[in-house]
């Protein structure tokens, strides 16, 4: 009977835990990152839409065009807009496509039914028409499972469970390094990061990545990287919102997996970038080709 009372307890403790976790993560995604992803969905494309536009043209009335034309011409959701403040990786697959090297100023993710929703959406005027007040555009897919997208966040929990469980050492607190050599265009995206630390980027930050898987020793390599960046993540509770597999849709470009990760802000993101724990790390980070690009909500700007 004792043990009963124990197991039961045990199971509604752990039942509690996983319960918070996940409703910990949502409020999170639409709070501070303005992502209105839901959470369980039976099937899905997710097209993730890079955009330039010019520096006489103001980003936000023609992001705002973009969504009311949406949401008058498809059945889509629009999930996240983000404005890019940095792109520290070019991919060299892009660079390619386009003949120059694109420095992207927001991004945009929508939820479709499938393939031949977006394509009849896109194929509308009045969408072209909002569409052509940008100048780049590269359209990209993901296959985004729910499930895999649920789990990941119980994943973290039970990660930082096992690291209290097991007395893995302290990450915390981060200790700035001094140093930031390693680090691509390191002065540039810090700079980057604490201009938005007082704007949009405060609370969140979504960085983007598309990423080509590169050697076995180079997997090996960023599965190490990867191991201690969710180590981290797990212990302050951020982490990867979407995550799937890569659909080509423009330029049939090849890439292997898709991520977009939530940092509590950008002030948090230029210390950990420039902390003795990243930079220790950092040079593990191998991929055969990926494009990054670090973005601010911008949701809540759009009418």
């Amino acid at each position: 009977m004792k043990i009963s009372i124990v197991l039961l307890a045990l199971v509604f403790i752990i039942g509690a835990a996983m319960t918070w976790q996940h409703l910990s993560y949502v409020e999170k995604r639409r709070v501070h990152l303005q992502d209105n992803q839901a959470s369980w969905y039976s099937s899905a494309l997710h097209i993730i839409t890079y955009l330039t536009i010019s520096e006489e043209a103001e980003l936000v009335p023609a992001l705002t065009q973009l969504k009311q034309t949406a949401a008058r011409n498809s059945d889509a959701t629009w999930v996240y807009a983000g404005k890019v403040i940095f792109n520290p990786t070019p991919s060299p697959q892009i660079t390619e496509a386009f003949g120059k090297e694109v420095n992207w100023n927001a991004i945009v993710l929508q939820q479709f039914d499938d393939r031949a929703a977006y394509d009849e959406y896109l194929a509308k005027p009045e969408v072209q028409e909002a569409l052509v007040r940008f100048d780049d555009r590269l359209a990209h897919g993901m296959h985004r499972p729910a499930p895999l997208n649920i789990a990941l966040h119980q994943f973290l929990l039970a990660k930082k469970i096992w690291r209290a469980i097991t007395f893995a050492p302290d990450i915390l607190p981060l200790r700035p390094s001094g140093r930031t050599a390693d680090v691509d265009d390191a002065d540039d995206i810090l700079a980057s990061l604490l201009a938005a630390s007082d704007g949009l980027g405060k609370d969140a930050i979504m960085i983007v990545n598309l990423m080509r898987e590169g050697s076995d020793a180079e997997r090996a390599a960023n599965a190490d990287y990867a191991g201690k960046m969710l180590d981290l993540m797990a212990e302050l509770g951020y982490g990867p919102m979407h995550l799937g597999g890569s659909v080509p849709i423009d330029h049939d470009l090849k890439y292997d997996s898709v991520a977009l990760v939530y940092y509590p802000g950008a002030k948090y993101f230029h210390d950990l970038v420039s902390s003795t724990y990243f930079q220790g790390i950092i040079g593990d980070k191998q991929l055969g080709d990926t494009q990054v690009s670090i973005t601010v909500p911008l949701n809540s700007e759009l009418q």
